[in-house]
């Protein structure tokens, strides 16, 4: 519980006047700063901020009573310290973490702190040098212990990547757990990166600081052109549908830091998070969509060998051919149990000929059935979706993607040169087909 007192200028001048981080600062700063300074107390137990949530908006000095700081690492207190009469709380945070707190600090004893707000904070060490390198050289004798480096890294990442679509979509948990697997590199000005249809994309790039070009170069002209920022991504593309030969070239615009991900941490999201993959699968689709990206695409499938290159595959060596089928009479709760069973996303329904009039996938379920409370007794033919979208046995497995990317499907039926159905092809069939 908070409680907060008048603050008197005297008491607070002899109290910060007498402490390491202040001691280098004029009499005149340190009575212009005891004007911004309040007071506040909290009783034992109290949770001052929690680590990766919260967001400090200002710094404290412990005047009396203790915290108690600690990474939480699944219900676990590891790195703990303790933090007590003349310690500083929240500088670090606000200087290199974004203001987000690294770690939880809870109350161990009573405790009266005095409060400095964070613009009154960043002022003083944009001004005074020997006060922020106080918070620097604090920041990196910390950074020393390698279990907390490790720890503070990840925190970091995990934070970075909640921001930045398509990581934003995953679960907090999974956002952790794959935080562990990035990098961090550094390009000077002037560097080039990537070669279009030579250098091979072993990394997910996610710019954390700096700039690049993105560009594909025909007859010594620069087409197509894009410019990367803080948070843009590239490779997934490159890795998702092109084998891993980077599409474009980049050349580093300014010195540059880049967050990386391992091709195989990248590919086993894909796999597992469905909406992850849809983000790099949809922009290329996109992108497609501009005659002068798919005519680069194709021009360089030609030249590639046809036993490794996504694009020179056939639907073919992808899809499957033992589909799961049902009636048009069959009931929703039938037919969803022939789902389960078989442990398949979609169902086809046939007509009394025995010809495919329509799917049913497990999205169907969800939305028309479960969404809507609709009757589980009615016929599978009330909810299916038709006509039924299909591609060629011979097609290309870009032009699958295409249709997929067209119509907002994940799932096509495949026929054969008579018209007959004799298969399925999914898009989680086009991302294993990468591996």
């Amino acid at each position: 519980m908070m409680a907060s007192k008048k603050h008197d200028d005297k008491e607070i001048f002899a109290f910060i006047s007498q402490a390491p981080v202040f001691a280098s600062l004029p009499e005149e700063e340190l009575r212009n700063i005891c004007k911004d300074i309040t007071k506040e107390q909290y009783s034992k137990g109290f949770v001052l901020c929690r680590q990766d949530r919260t967001v400090l908006d200002k710094v404290y000095i412990i005047e009396s009573g203790s915290l108690e700081l600690y990474f939480d690492e699944g219900g676990k207190k590891l790195l703990w310290g303790t933090l007590n009469r003349g310690d500083v709380f929240g500088g670090i945070a606000i200087l290199m973490n974004s203001g987000k707190s690294a770690r939880t600090a809870m109350v161990q004893e009573d405790v009266t702190l005095y409060v400095m707000s964070k613009e009154n904070f960043i002022d003083i060490c944009t001004r005074r040098q020997s006060f922020y390198t106080f918070f620097v050289e604090t920041f990196h004798g910390r950074m020393l212990d390698k279990s907390y480096a490790s720890i503070f890294q990840t925190s970091q990442v995990s934070n970075f990547l909640s921001g930045i679509v398509p990581f934003a979509f995953l679960p907090e948990d999974v956002l952790k757990v794959i935080s562990k697997e990035f990098s961090i590199v550094h390009y000077s000005s002037g560097t080039r990166l990537f070669y279009q249809g030579k250098s091979k994309v072993e990394h997910l790039y996610i710019i954390q600081k700096g700039a690049a070009e993105r560009y594909y170069e025909e007859e010594d002209k620069k087409i197509l052109r894009g410019f990367l920022g803080e948070g843009d991504l590239y490779g997934g593309i490159s890795m998702l549908v092109n084998n891993g030969i980077a599409v474009r070239s980049i050349q580093i615009l300014e010195n540059t830091y880049f967050y990386i991900l391992p091709k195989e941490a990248f590919l086993k999201l894909c796999n597992e998070h469905e909406v992850f993959a849809e983000y790099f699968t949809g922009s290329f689709g996109k992108r497609m969509m501009d005659k002068s990206y798919a005519s680069i695409i194709k021009n360089h499938a030609d030249t590639v060998d046809t036993t490794t290159q996504f694009f020179n595959l056939q639907v073919e060596n992808i899809y499957h051919k033992n589909i799961l089928a049902c009636s048009e009479d069959t009931t929703i709760q039938n037919a969803a149990a022939l789902m389960s069973g078989r442990k398949c996303s979609s169902i086809f329904i046939r007509d009394m000929e025995g010809d495919c009039t329509g799917v049913v996938t497990d999205t169907d379920l969800r939305k028309k059935v479960i969404a809507r409370g609709y009757d589980i007794t009615s016929p599978i033919a009330d909810i299916m979706s038709s006509p039924l979208h299909s591609v060629q046995i011979d097609s290309m497995v870009s032009e699958a993607l295409l249709e997929m990317m067209d119509t907002n499907l994940k799932h096509l039926a495949v026929r054969d040169r008579q018209g007959k159905v004799v298969g399925i092809v999914t898009n989680r069939d086009l991302l294993n087909a990468q591996e």
